[in-house]
C-alpha cells in the first residue's frame, strides 16, 4: 500500500516463487485495498498491484442461493453502464471521465457497476479497482439482433424456455457458421484472460438479451473451466437454459416480481428501472427520445424511483434478491434514462435522497440475513 513492505524476494533469472500473505487485508467495496508490487532488475523495474478477494455462492435464509463476497452475504446494487460519450462516442474523451463516471456512481451509494456489452480499457478497470466497484462484465454482443418477435415475448413474459444448441436455434441468432461461433469462443476467452487480474470483476456474461445465443450451458461450463474464480451469468435478461449461478432477469415497466420457489440459483434482477425525464438542454437529438416510463419533472422522477426501490426492490429481499442493476448510468443518445444526461453536465436526481434509499437497501439486507 506504498506505506509498509510486506514481502521482499530475491530471485535469480528464470527463478520462480511464491508470496504468502499472512492475514491478508481483503479487497472490497467498502475497503477496496490494493497491494503493490514492484519487480526490479538491473536494467528495468515494473509496478503493478493486486487485490486479494473470494467470490461464491451458498445457500441462504431465503432458500436459494446468494451472493457471498469474501465469504460474507452482499447485495449487489448499481447501475447499466454502457460506456457512449457524445464528444467521443465509445471512448471516454479523457481519464478524468472514467473517474467521474465512476465516482459519481459510488457517490450515489452503488457498490457494483455491470459494463455492458462491451469492453472497456484497462484504466477504467484499474479505477473500479481503486474506488471499490464490483463490476459485472458482459461480453460484446454478435449475431443477429432479435430472433424472432414470438419468441423473444415468450421468453419475456413467460419466462419461457426455448432451447439454443440446435440448428434453428443457431439460424435465428445468425450463428449457423461453425466460424461464426468459433470466432466468440476464441474472444470471449482472450477478454476473461485479458481482464482476469481485475480484482472488482466478480461476474462474467455472456449473452444479453439472446443477441447471438448459443450453446449457453456448454459456454457457461467453458467459462467456469476457464476462470472458477468468478460467477456467470449465462444468459441475462431471457432465454434462460437453467444452468448458471443465476437466475437474470430484465423487468421494464412491470413490477418487480419474486422467482419461482423451484428455482433455487440465486436471483439477480440484471437490468430494470429505465425511468426517463428529458430536459430539452441537454438532448443528443431532439426529435426522438427512447425509454420505458416518462416523468415531467425532477421531483416526478425522484418519487418513482424511490417507491421503486423500496415497494419493490426491498421487499424481494426476503425472496431471495441478491443484487440489482438500473438502466441507466447517463442517457445514450436517444436511450433518456440516465442519472445523468448524455453530456455528464445534469445530474436528473437528487443525490443525497438516492444515497439515502440506496442505504436503506444494504440496511434491509443486512437485518434480513442478521435476523435469520
Amino acid at each position: 500500500n506504498g506505506e509498509n513492505v510486506i514481502k521482499r524476494l530475491t530471485l535469480e533469472s528464470n527463478e520462480t516463487a511464491s508470496i504468502e500473505i499472512t492475514d491478508p487485508r481483503i479487497w472490497s467495496p467498502e475497503d477496496p485495498f490494493l497491494y503493490d508490487i514492484e519487480i526490479t532488475t538491473e536494467a528495468d523495474s515494473v509496478k503493478s498491484y493486486f487485490g486479494m478477494r473470494s467470490v461464491s455462492l451458498a445457500m441462504g435464509p431465503a432458500g436459494r442461493d446468494m451472493l457471498l463476497l469474501n465469504g460474507k452475504p452482499v447485495f449487489l446494487n448499481g447501475p447499466l453502464d454502457q460506456g457512449y460519450w457524445p464528444e467521443s462516442g465509445m471512448t471516454q474523451p479523457c481519464e478524468e471521465a472514467i473517474v467521474f463516471d465512476l465516482q459519481s456512481m459510488k457517490d450515489l451509494g452503488f457498490n457494483t457497476i455491470r459494463k455492458h456489452i462491451k469492453i472497456e480499457s484497462r484504466r477504467w478497470y484499474y479505477h473500479a479497482d481503486r474506488l471499490g466497484l464490483a463490476v459485472i462484465q458482459d461480453m460484446p454482443s454478435g449475431g443477429r439482433e432479435m430472433t424472432g418477435y414470438l419468441r423473444d415475448v415468450l421468453g419475456i413474459v413467460f419466462h419461457n424456455m426455448q432451447p439454443d444448441n440446435d440448428s434453428a436455434a443457431y439460424e435465428a441468432a445468425l450463428r449457423e457458421s461453425t466460424d461464426s461461433r468459433k470466432s466468440y469462443e476464441d474472444e470471449l476467452e482472450e477478454m476473461i484472460v485479458h481482464l482476469h487480474n481485475h480484482p472488482s470483476v466478480i461476474i462474467w456474461c455472456p449473452f444479453n438479451e439472446a443477441w447471438g445465443q448459443f450453446d449457453s450451458v456448454r459456454i457457461y461450463e467453458f467459462i467456469k473451466q476457464l476462470d472458477p474464480s468468478r460467477l456467470v451469468d449465462h444468459a441475462s435478461g431471457w432465454f434462460d437454459q437453467g444452468c448458471g449461478d443465476f437466475r437474470s432477469v430484465h423487468t421494464y415497466k412491470k413490477s418487480l416480481k419474486a422467482p419461482p420457489m423451484e428455482d433455487c440459483r440465486a436471483y439477480l434482477v440484471s437490468e430494470y428501472g429505465g425511468y426517463n425525464y428529458i430536459d430539452s438542454e441537454h438532448l443528443w437529438r431532439n426529435d426522438d427520445t427512447f425509454g420505458y416510463k416518462y416523468y415531467k419533472t425532477p421531483e416526478e422522477l425522484n418519487k418513482a424511483y424511490t417507491d421503486l426501490i423500496e415497494t419493490q426492490v426491498i421487499p424481494l429481499i426476503e425472496k431471495g434478491l441478491c443484487g440489482v442493476i438500473y438502466t441507466q448510468l447517463s442517457d445514450v443518445e436517444i436511450e433518456t434514462n440516465g442519472f445523468f444526461t448524455y453530456d455528464r453536465k445534469l445530474m436528473k436526481f437528487n443525490e443525497v435522497e438516492i444515497k439515502r434509499v440506496h442505504d436503506s437497501v444494504q440496511k434491509a439486507f443486512t437485518d434480513f440475513n442478521l435476523k435469520k
